[in-house]
């Protein structure tokens, strides 16, 4: 594990690096804290607010709803492709429907999802969901039509029944696709789930990093708002870095 981080700090030192000399030119050109705040005295903000228990309420808030939101579109995810395995014209109907879906932005059914449900965390993860599942069904039913394609007939010819098919064919087929998927679907509804946080506030039923961040900005608390934006910033690298590790270690 310890290899693990360091590997993720070695990968980005660079960037990281690139980053903090742009921010501290910029500091330096604007000359005024209350537009950028100094990459020291937030550096100093960071390492205070860390390990806090305000800071880890906030952070498994958010963590928990994305969890959970990731958890549901998964679960419809895979139940969608188990039907489109069973039919190629099921699929390439969801594939159409998809297409279609998926250039909404997330925020533009806001309005109606509100309607429907409240300010509530329910709200939150059919925003969530919504904003994931029409890409990842789109992407998968392509995978799951060439493995039909390729595979349908001599299936047929050795008489094999569904749960073997899938167990042998079809799902080693399309699992590293699958956990491709969801690994971006993670990436995309934590920058939803923030951007609700911002905006809605304590909508998913509690405080998060982003309703924090908004926190901070209303009182001009700017040091603490771009620590928290650094939070937001390596977590999503760190979950990434870790989703890449599994599907490396997958071998099919």
């Amino acid at each position: 594990m310890r290899h693990f981080f360091n590997k993720i700090q070695q990968s980005s030192i660079v960037a990281w690096t690139i980053v903090v000399l742009l921010w501290a030119i910029a500091y330096l050109y604007v000359n005024n804290p209350l537009l950028i705040p100094s990459p020291l005295e937030t550096a100093i903000t960071f390492k205070e607010l860390v390990g806090t228990p305000k800071f880890i309420n906030y952070l498994s808030n958010s963590l928990y709803d994305l969890l959970t939101g990731w958890i549901v579109a998964m679960l419809v995810l895979a139940l969608v492709s188990l039907l489109m395995l069973m039919s190629i014209r099921f699929s390439d109907y969801m594939r159409n429907i998809a297409a279609g879906w998926q250039a909404t932005p997330t925020f533009a059914v806001a309005p109606v999802v509100l309607t429907i449900f409240g300010y509530s965390r329910t709200s939150a993860l059919v925003m969530l969901v919504w904003g994931v599942i029409w890409y990842a069904i789109m992407h998968l039913a392509s995978d799951i039509n060439e493995a039909k394609r390729n595979w349908q007939k001599q299936i047929a010819n050795i008489q094999w029944g569904y749960l073997k098919q899938w167990r042998n064919v079809y799902i080693p087929a399309i699992l590293p696709r699958f956990l491709i998927v969801a690994k971006n679907a993670w990436a995309m509804m934590w920058r939803i789930l923030i951007a609700i946080e911002v905006l809605f506030g304590s909508i998913s039923g509690g405080y998060g990093l982003g309703s924090w961040m908004m926190e901070t900005k209303v009182d001009y608390a700017l040091t603490e708002t771009w620590s928290i934006l650094i939070v937001i910033i390596i977590a999503g690298i760190t979950i990434n870095k870790i989703f890449d590790l599994i599907i490396k270690r997958i071998d099919w």
